[in-house]
């Protein structure tokens, strides 16, 4: 099932309201949610129920903080993303002659 779009798509797929807060880290003001699997999820305010839904950790400049040790460790280093992807020989494209 795709993320939600919007409040209103939230309260359809299951999530529940649980609250307003601020942002440890950038001190936004955010909305924290419940998900339909019991997890809470720190959301963008939404200032009516048809606002998109974005989920906070996507915008914040300080959502590397609070990153468990093993989540950094699934994170590629910067310069690893932006490399060319490795074909195998075997699907490479052969130049016409």
């Amino acid at each position: 099932m795709p993320f939600p779009k919007n409040a209103e798509e939230m309260w359809a797929q299951g999530y529940q309201f649980a609250g307003h807060g601020e942002c440890a880290g950038c001190h936004d003001q955010i909305e924290w949610w419940r998900t339909p699997q019991g997890r809470h999820i720190p959301m963008n305010r939404m200032c009516e129920s048809t606002s998109p839904a974005i989920a906070h950790w996507a915008t914040c400049p300080e959502s590397g903080q609070f990153r468990t040790p093993q989540q950094q460790k699934q994170v590629p280093a910067p310069d690893a993303r932006l490399a060319a992807p490795q074909v195998p020989p075997q699907m490479a494209m052969k130049k016409a002659s």
